[in-house]
């Protein structure tokens, strides 16, 4: 079974126990094996670390007896030289393309893990575009430099571009691993959003969980709903959105109430201050018509003196405006002239500045710079030209650039080789006839030598009688000739005791030696050795040291000293082996280094080319055409050079015409400044089209002009003193007709004042009037008297009025009624329709009608609120009961020991139920008018009773023992609770064995996984399942996950001391974790086989077999 993606491996560098090793993962089933304390737990704690990046949610899946032991920092080896380590994953999105994705785990507490991805394409900020796969996988050498040092995260992006061309890109801080997070999701690598808080916790606790770390409590309700469910922000969006909208429903509602009560006392008391208003008002006119007669026959009267005295200041004031458009004319014509000079000047001062940028200074520095990049370049060429001629071409230049640099590194690798220590022993080792060849010669002779010596020191043992009760030392002291058959059986049972010994597994003795030494029965070469109903089969001693008894002792002693010089040979040549191979693997021997040993000579002789550079070939690369131009190039520069100087001369003349010219501009602009404070609206443009004329040409007027201006100016010098004469003569005159005037506007002033009054505070108009010829003062006094009468008593009841509305108030201050220092305007109209708005008194009754029936739709507004926000509640509600109602059918269908049933007990609350959203429902579609749920005065909103206060009362009128608060309310989960258990096929509860418990909280997870999350079907990305202390785990249970993890397409990964096998035809990989004698921290390379139920074979070789099959496939 193969489906994408999948983890095709996970690799360690520099991790404590595992140190660098490269584990392929199978598509369905991975073992790792080992005693305790090899590491196993730690491949969990690393899965989980790669995916959860962050300290304070990743939880390791044992503590052992110290809590600090199980930290990040101690991850990595503990050695002086390693600071941080690596672990990564090999995700392969389809056949032979990979993504890598993993963490540098740092040996401090102050650095946080860093998160990476590798891949073959460069751009990880457009989230549009996918990661790019690479072909070929990654392994822990390749975070491993040639000295064997562990590269930082600069070095191996360094090298990873180098030598792979793909690109790595790291995440810091928390808002960056949720980009990592963010790549993984939309990359398909991982099924789940982890920016999403919920996802990233409940996938974190399916992990530590599977790794046996305690942070799901399942016997909490809380708890288990968090890990299971999602929250669902929908209902709380929805609510938000809706809340101020059903909070204004309610406000309208009890708004109309009172706008009710409140029209009708201003109808009551508007209509008595209407008829006040009307007696005041006929006061008011009668007043002021008979006040503005008066003053307007006052008005008459002054107007006649001061019109015969405005004929005499007339004629003064004609003499000067005569004077004064005369002198208004030549100031125009001379500030025409000093504009049109100034623009003269202008472009001649443009022109010469057009001329500067060639000569100006910043010209001739760039110039100059330009000259010695020429120069620069040129000699360059120069020095390169021998490359050209000596190669010729772009291409054979770059390949004898590659060339050097491989010869150079070859004679790195020689020199480092030749000084290694065992390089004498290396010249005449197998190792120079070739490196397979060579690894398998000394593996094979190893095992040999280990084997030769351990047989040789047991023999050696017997020899030297360190066992006295043993068969063979009794034999010894027995001093008798043995038969060849005898001496068999006695080689054959040796160790065995001759006494009986204590009960322990393993141990034999005989109490009758020389019975069990004639207990046989020949057979060719060999002999059936019988012990009692059970015979075995052994082949004669090939050397016999018991058939003369005169020599026996003579004959033990010379075997034994032969076995300790054999001893001696084989622990010698076993130990150079060793030296050997650890002195190679040190400086990195592989068949390459065999190779450029074998050609030594070539690589020593080889001559290295002072010019091929990186730096220079990059040059020729980018300018190989400039090569065939150099003489043209040359002499370039020279005219520059030249130019340069021709430019210099040029600037000298420049700035002496611009001195000359700005002397004639300078006072030129003093005397424009002063003239057009003369004039009313200066014309600042002129009709000179002097853009096309030279600038010769342009001097030669710019001189004519300066000397029509002088002349000009004499002119209007004098015209100016016969204006100011015109104007004294003027003043004069009007000074005499002062008093005249005074009188004059005093009358007209009053009457106005009068007339304004009339118009403005009644609807009478003066013009309209007829005339009063008889009216006096007297007169106009009796009828001021009524007016203030009627006015004071019209204010008093305004005021009262205006006191009894909030609108109106005085200490409002409505601009309306009142002006800025808070008095009011008495405008009966105003006031009306400040109380009234636009419907006036005789709208009121058809207002309050449109009032209540707007009340009658308020409560089926609210209960459509409600009800959409509750719908919700009612539907995610559902939808978790029918979630748990299909784990339970999944956890049917695999039970716990294939007899228990683990269940997830869905139970309502007893003390409020979420059949309260219906029975608002039915309650809200009966009372549709009147009071309903509602309309009750205290729910009113206020800081107190808001509709988060309604929603709570309402649900109060159902379960009234219940006080929870909207959010409560809102939240589904708060309307029931989970409680676990496993049973028997009867209902009989199982408490469970550990193994049982561990099953159930593993089949838990999956379920999580596999079941609840959404969307599970159709985001694809990696899926696994890591169990545990399988110690604690029986067959029938172990069983259920292979099962499971092909039925949901999982990769399962198993920790246990021994390996499980299988009752099927089924697969697997198992890496066999081996404790290292010398160093505690470091294991041995693991053994990694290819399992079935009937076949066991080397990873290494089943791979090999594989890429064979598919090699044949292709061909």
């Amino acid at each position: 079974m193969s489906s994408y993606p999948k983890i095709y491996s996970i690799s360690t560098v520099g991790v404590r126990q595992h140190e660098n090793a490269d584990y392929l993962l199978h598509d369905v089933r991975t073992d790792f094996t080992g005693n305790n304390g090899l590491g196993k737990s730690l491949i969990a704690d690393l899965l989980q670390l790669i995916f959860i990046p962050l300290r304070d949610e990743w939880k390791p899946g044992t503590e052992g007896l110290d809590k600090d032991d199980r930290k990040i920092e101690t991850i990595p080896l503990e050695r002086d030289w390693i600071s941080h380590a690596y672990c990564f994953l090999n995700i392969e999105k389809s056949k032979g393309k990979f993504i890598t994705i993993g963490i540098l785990i740092p040996r401090t507490s102050r650095v946080p893990v860093r998160p990476f991805i590798v891949q073959k394409g460069d751009d990880f900020e457009n989230k549009k575009v996918a990661l790019k796969p690479f072909e070929q996988p990654l392994n822990s050498e390749d975070f491993i430099a040639e000295n064997l040092h562990i590269y930082d995260l600069t070095e191996l992006k360094r090298n990873l571009k180098k030598k792979h061309d793909i690109y790595l890109k790291d995440f810091f801080q928390r808002e960056q691993v949720n980009e990592y997070f963010e790549l993984l999701f939309k990359n398909h690598i991982l099924p789940f959003d982890l920016t999403k808080e919920a996802n990233l916790k409940s996938f974190a606790k399916v992990l530590q969980s599977f790794a046996k770390a305690k942070t799901l409590k399942i016997t909490d309700s809380r708890s288990l709903q968090n890990f299971l469910f999602e929250d669902d922000e929908d209902i709380k969006t929805t609510f938000d959105n809706q809340k101020e909208i059903l909070n204004q429903h309610i406000r309208n509602f009890h708004r109309a109430d009172q706008e009710i009560k409140i029209w009708e006392r201003k109808q009551e008391l508007l209509e008595h201050l209407k008829g006040n208003h009307e007696t005041y008002v006929k006061a008011k006119e009668s007043y002021f018509s008979k006040n503005a007669h008066l003053l307007f026959k006052n008005k008459l009267e002054g107007t006649k003196a001061f019109e015969e005295n405005e004929k005499i200041k007339n004629k003064a004031f004609d003499e000067y405006n005569n004077a004064k458009g005369t002198y208004e004319t030549q100031c125009r014509e001379s500030y025409a002239k000093m504009i049109e000079q100034k623009e003269i000047c202008n472009e001649i001062r443009s022109k010469l500045e057009d001329e500067q940028p060639e000569a100006g200074k910043q010209n001739i520095e760039k110039l100059k710079l330009q000259l010695d990049k020429n120069k620069e370049f040129n000699k360059r060429l120069e020095n390169l030209s021998s490359v050209i001629e000596q190669f010729k071409t772009l291409d054979l230049i770059k390949s004898a650039f590659d060339n050097q640099e491989k010869v150079k590194q070859q004679k790195s690798k020689l020199n480092q080789l030749r000084t290694c220590s065992h390089y004498k022993k290396f010249e005449t080792s197998k190792w120079i006839d070739g490196c397979e060849s060579a690894y398998e010669y000394y593996n094979q002779r190893n095992l040999f030598l280990q084997e030769k010596i351990e047989t040789l020191k047991e023999i050696l043992t017997l020899y030297e009688g360190k066992n006295p009760d043993s068969i063979f030392h009794w034999a010894v002291k027995q001093k008798s000739a043995l038969t060849i058959e005898q001496e068999t059986v006695l080689m054959a049972f040796k160790e065995i005791y001759i006494k009986k010994i204590e009960a322990k597994n393993g141990n034999k003795f005989s109490l009758n030696p020389k019975a069990l030494l004639n207990s046989y029965e020949r057979d060719g070469n060999g002999i059936w050795i019988v012990l009692g109903e059970v015979s075995e089969y052994f082949e004669l001693v090939p050397k016999q040291l018991f058939n003369d008894k005169d020599k026996l002792e003579k004959a033990i002693e010379s075997d034994r000293e032969v076995i300790r010089n054999e001893i001696i040979v084989y622990e010698r040549e076993l130990r150079e082996n060793r030296e050997l191979n650890a002195g190679l693997i040190q400086i990195g021997l592989n068949q390459e280094l065999i190779d450029i040993y074998i050609n030594r000579s070539q690589i020593e002789e080889f001559e290295i080319v002072k010019f091929l550079t990186e730096e220079n070939i990059q040059f020729i690369e980018d300018n190989f055409d400039s090569f065939s131009k150099l003489k043209t190039l040359i002499e370039e520069s020279k005219e520059l050079d030249d130019k340069i100087t021709d430019i210099i001369k040029k600037t000298d003349r420049i700035e002496s015409s611009l001195k000359e010219n700005t002397k004639v501009l300078t006072p030129l602009l003093t005397d424009i400044n002063e003239l057009k404070s003369e004039l009313q609206q200066p014309i600042d443009k002129t009709g000179l089209n002097i853009k096309e004329i030279s600038k010769e040409q342009l001097v030669e007027m710019r001189d004519e002009r300066e000397k029509e201006i002088r002349q000009a100016e004499k002119i209007r010098q004098s015209t100016k003193k016969k204006r100011d004469d015109s104007l004294s003569a003027f003043n004069n005159a009007k000074s005499q007709t002062y008093s005249l005037k005074l009188a004059k506007e005093s009358s007209e002033s009053n009457f106005n004042i009068a007339k304004r009054n009339l118009e403005e505070q009644t609807d009478l108009q003066f013009d309209e009037l007829l005339t009063l010829g008889d009216i006096t003062e007297e007169t106009v006094y009796i009828f001021k008297e009524e007016f203030d009468s009627s006015e004071k008593m019209y204010q008093q009841e305004y005021m009262t009025v205006a006191a009894t509305f909030d609108e109106s108030k005085p200490e409002k201050k409505n601009p309306e009624l009142y002006d800025g220092n808070g008095i009011s305007y008495y405008s009966y109209q105003t006031l009306e329709n400040v109380l009234c708005g636009k419907i006036g008194l005789s709208g009121l009754t058809k207002e309050l009608n449109q009032l209540n029936t707007q009340l009658l739709t308020l409560g089926e507004l609210q209960l459509k609120i409600l009800t959409n926000v509750f719908g919700l509640v009612e539907k995610q509600y559902k939808t978790y009961e029918d979630t748990v109602r299909r784990l339970n059918f999944f956890f049917e269908k695999n039970k716990v020991s294939d007899a228990f049933q683990f269940k997830v007990g869905f139970e309502s609350r007893k003390d409020i139920n979420i059949d309260w959203i219906e029975k608002m429902k039915a309650r809200g579609r009966v009372h549709k008018e009147g009071a309903d749920l509602f309309t009750l005065p205290e729910d009113f909103p206020s800081n107190e009773n808001t509709p988060e206060n309604l929603i709570r009362n309402i649900a109060k009128k159902f379960y009234g023992s219940v006080n929870a608060d909207t959010s409560q309310l809102l939240n589904p989960k708060f309307y029931f609770s989970l409680k676990v258990r496993m049973e028997d096929e009867k209902g009989k509860k199982n408490t469970g064995s550990g193994g049982q418990a561990y099953t159930a909280l593993a089949l838990l997870c999956i379920g999580r996984l596999s079941i609840v999350q959404k969307y599970q079907e159709i985001n694809q990305g990696v899926k696994f399942i890591i169990i545990e202390e399988l110690s604690n785990i029986d067959d029938t249970n172990f069983n259920i996950f292979p099962d499971i993890a092909k039925q949901f397409g999982y990769q399962l990964l198993t920790m246990t001391p021994k390996p499980f096998g299988s009752y099927t035809n089924d697969e697997w990989y198992l890496h066999m974790l081996v404790k290292g004698k010398q160093d505690k921290d470091r294991n041995y390379t693991p053994m990694s086989f290819f399992k079935t139920k009937f076949r066991k074979v080397e990873l290494d070789k089943h791979i090999q077999e594989q890429n064979e099959v598919e090699s044949i496939k292709t061909t």
